[in-house]
């Protein structure tokens, strides 16, 4: 009898084992592969980058501005009638007038008669026109707006830097919470499949005492009805299993795939006190994106008071010209240009009073930020300390699994239980070691809120 319940025991071990998800051969993918292609397929990431290079371009453009501008221009045409210089007839008669009054001689228009008699061409034009320039122009006065203007585009720059960084934050997060559950998810499954398997096998027990008189219909209905909700708890850890691998397959550019080999790796973050993360709360990512674009809006304010002062220009230009006969074959002017808007009817001190609106706009959003950071470590910190209370208890509970777990076998062996004894204490203990898994990916996920919410995850 002994050794027919060691061999109906070992089949029904082989039984559960049978019923547990079997891991593909294929390499589990790491955490750190997983990041790595959900940061190249996310459309955001690729976004972020493309805002960081346009702040970029925007600083050169701004830098630019500094430097002196040099303008060519160039202009050739034909006109339909020559720019000649005429004297058209007796326009000038009245001067010839007033010499003769002032020589004595009288009015000579009415001996001479209309001076000139026709009209006089004095200078033959082209009818081909040619005009070529060169211009230099360095702002003077402008340079203050300038280094506003630069200063505020070094701010939207690092604004953008900082959203990608909170980007590629976000993303990594958000992949190692799906990884962490899915390993979660893998552990509870088992053990609801060695709790199926035991509960048939003591399913088959309780039917084969029916048969003999041993048990009443209820007691079989009850096992029956054990088993049932055992495969429906499996049923729904598989579920869940099957979305969150989805999501991180659609994540890492696989899509549609539900069942990933994982690698089950997770990086060590040892908790740190309270007052640790609440002094790296001025490093929470949004916090900093806050603060650049404070930066930004104060560049923008002194840009603003800066616009009252009149642009002064250094010029200097030459020009080549063929075809008008006044004017030189070729000439230049150097010298400084003033521009000053004197009265503008207040729209100078409105664009002033908006830029201080928007600078303590900034400043408001930036300090709020921070304490929404500061009131989400503390959650998060209070989650990381009670996962740790879980964590020692479910321990506890794990190696009192094991101890009666390994007495349950000892008793089958020994002939004094039946088989079923064994496989529920083999249930009783992966249970265990789901929820004590369960307790330390709490931890895990609080520590990484924490560390995201600190700008430290890495």
């Amino acid at each position: 009898m002994k050794n027919v319940w060691r061999w109906q025991w070992l089949g029904l071990l082989a039984l559960a084992a049978l019923a547990l998800p079997v891991q593909g051969a294929e390499a589990g993918l790491t955490l750190d592969e997983a990041v790595r292609l959900a940061l190249a397929q996310s459309k955001g990431a690729q976004l972020a980058q493309l805002k960081v290079d346009e702040a970029g371009l925007g600083v050169k453009l701004a830098r630019e501005q500094r430097y002196p501008r040099v303008n060519v221009l160039g202009l050739a045409g034909r006109y339909h009638e020559p720019l000649d210089v005429k004297v058209k007839a007796g326009s000038l008669t009245s001067l010839l007038d007033g010499v003769g009054t002032d020589l004595g001689l009288g009015p000579l228009s009415p001996t001479l008669g209309q001076f000139p008699s026709t009209d006089l061409t004095l200078l033959r034009g082209e009818r081909h026109q040619y005009l070529a320039g060169v211009s230099f122009l360095q702002p003077l006065s402008q340079q203050w707006r300038i280094g506003s203007g630069l200063a505020a585009a070094q701010a939207a720059l690092e604004a953008a830097s900082r959203e990608r960084d909170r980007t590629a934050l976000q993303i990594r997060t958000g992949v190692e919470q799906l990884y962490a559950g899915i390993l979660l998810e893998r552990s509870r499954e088992r053990a609801q499949a060695a709790r199926v398997a035991f509960l048939t096998a003591k399913l088959t027990d309780a039917e084969n005492a029916h048969t003999v008189g041993e048990l009443l219909d209820d007691a079989v209905l009850g096992v029956r009805a054990e088993r049932t909700q055992a495969q429906a708890e499996r049923v729904r850890s598989a579920q869940q299993r099957a979305k969150l691998t989805l999501q991180l397959a659609d994540l890492i550019g696989r899509p549609g795939v539900d069942d990933l080999p994982l690698a089950g790796d997770l990086p060590e973050r040892p908790p740190e006190s309270l007052e640790h993360w609440l002094a790296r709360a001025a490093q929470n990512p949004e916090r900093v994106v806050a603060a650049a674009v404070v930066r930004q809006a104060e560049a923008g304010e002194r840009a603003a008071r800066q616009a009252r002062i009149p642009d002064v220009t250094l010029f200097a230009s030459a020009y080549w010209q063929e075809g008008q006969a006044l004017l030189p074959a070729r000439g230049g002017v150097a010298g400084v240009a003033l521009n000053w808007e004197i009265f503008d009817f207040g729209r100078r001190n409105s664009e002033a009073r908006r830029s201080v609106v928007q600078r303590r706009l900034a400043e408001t959003n930036r300090d709020r930020l921070e304490e929404e950071a500061a009131r989400e470590i503390r959650v998060a910190w209070q989650d990381q300390v009670y996962a740790g209370e879980l964590i020692a208890l479910t321990t506890q509970t794990l190696a009192y699994r094991q101890r009666a777990a390994e007495l349950a076998r000892q008793a089958v062996e020994r002939g004094l239980e039946l088989p079923t004894k064994a496989l529920g204490a083999e249930a009783d203990l992966l249970q265990a070691e789901a929820e004590a898994l369960g307790a330390r990916l709490q931890r895990h996920i609080a520590v990484l809120r924490l560390c995201a919410l600190t700008g430290e995850l890495r």
